[in-house]
Order: structure tokens, then sequence, then C-alpha cells
């Protein structure tokens, strides 16, 4: 079965010649990536700590604990202080529960 995860490799995989990544400076020197683009289209997308609490309505204590136990996508570090989520992981991950919900009812 093909699903997002797949799909997101494969086009990955087809890419030739992928640049490498020049990750602005933010405020303070900090890099602030949020999106991966390749020939001005958006490859992938990055979510910060208060986005993804603001979109899955968690606390950050509880996603940490269904990453380690494999029920919420992994983060990405990007720096010594800085993680992300690839959004549409996070996306997926609220489709499935969404559902979910319809099986239910």
């Amino acid at each position: 079965m093909l699903n997002a995860s797949t799909l997101r490799v494969s086009f990955l995989d087809q890419i030739v010649n992928f640049p490498k990544l020049n990750i602005p400076l933010g405020p303070g020197r900090k890099p602030s990536i949020t999106m991966l683009f390749y020939l001005g289209e958006i490859v992938m997308r990055l979510l910060s700590k208060p986005q993804v609490k603001e979109s899955v309505l968690y606390s950050p204590q509880l996603i940490a604990c269904l990453e380690k136990a494999g029920l919420f996508p992994k983060r990405v570090k990007l720096g010594p202080n800085r993680v992300g989520w690839v959004e549409c992981e996070v996306l997926e991950w609220l489709e499935v529960r969404l559902a979910q919900r319809e099986l239910l009812n």
C-alpha cells in the first residue's frame, strides 16, 4: 500500500543532484528554516514545537511520551537547541485519528 511517507521518499529519491541546504539565519543568528524548496516548489515544511502543540492540542510532555512509544512522528534535530516535525507526517497522524473517529460512529 502506498502512503504519504512512501511518496515523499520516492519523490526525493527521484531528484538528481539535490542541492545542499542553505539554512538562513534568523534573529540572534540561529537557524530559522521552516520549508525546503526545490525548483520553486515546497518539498517539505517543518513545524516548530509551538506549531505542533497548537495543531494536535497536546502538551509538549505528552508529545514526547507519544514519540518515545512510537505513537507520534519523530522530531528532526535542526541544531543544538532546535527541533521540528515534518508537517505531512503530523497531518497524516491527525488523519488517522479522524478516520478512527469515523469508524467509531
